[in-house]
């Protein structure tokens, strides 16, 4: 089964940016899912469980690379893992585990699709004792009305949705920070809507690209 979901993810890569890319992604799934003892490789158009109108601003589910992940958490100052550490648009929770790994304790995910809720339930509750000290709260929610927790500290985005649910989602993210003042990192895998977090004064800190489609940049915004 897990070998068909590889099979099926490099034809998928290799058909629609290159087979080099295909390669450099294969070969970091299977050493990153065994890292991690994760099993989110492949893709899911997201048909079930969505309105028609929903389906138009979402992207479908693709794991961000381990390459990038890996990149963007490596940038964060040990500080940052005293706050918590938010996905929008989780998935099937890769991204919520890697946090883990790092040395996040308060992790938070949510995303549009029920059945990829119901992958990052599945996924943590086989992982979570790798992790004692972390707690892990994932629900449903569109991110253009997802009230973001003031103790969050770091936001993880993977081009979950286009830009119009992605402003919307920023003014949420602008109001917690109103609430309560605090640095904030923004770590932004494949950042085609980064304008939008620019114009509400985040600051891009470090960026890397690797076989020209694999991209990551990380942005901070300091309160005044």
């Amino acid at each position: 089964m897990q070998a068909w979901a590889y099979l099926r993810y490099f034809l998928y890569i290799a058909w629609y940016w290159n087979v080099r890319l295909a390669i450099a992604v294969i070969r970091s799934e299977w050493q990153g899912e065994k890292k991690y003892r994760l099993y989110s490789t492949g893709i899911d158009a997201l048909r079930h469980g969505l309105s028609a109108e929903d389906r138009q601003h979402a992207s479908i589910y693709q794991p961000v690379s381990f390459i990038i992940g890996e990149y963007l958490l490596s940038q964060l100052p040990s500080a940052a893992l005293n706050a918590g550490f938010l996905d929008a648009g989780c998935g099937k929770g890769r991204a919520l585990v890697m946090a883990a790994h790092t040395g996040f304790t308060h992790l938070y995910g949510f995303d549009i699709a029920p059945d990829m809720i119901a992958a990052s339930q599945q996924q943590w509750q086989a992982v979570k004792h790798r992790y004692p000290q972390a707690q892990c709260r994932l629900w449903q929610q569109n991110a253009a009305t997802a009230q973001v927790p003031d103790d969050v500290g770091t936001i993880f985005l993977f081009n979950p949705f286009d830009n119009e649910v992605m402003e919307p989602f920023a003014a949420q993210v602008m109001a917690s920070l109103q609430r309560q003042p605090r640095t904030m990192y923004l770590l932004y895998a494949n950042p085609q809507h980064k304008l939008c977090w620019l114009q509400h004064g985040f600051q891009s800190m470090a960026h890397y690209r690797r076989l020209q489609y694999l991209e990551g940049e990380v942005f901070v915004y300091r309160p005044l």
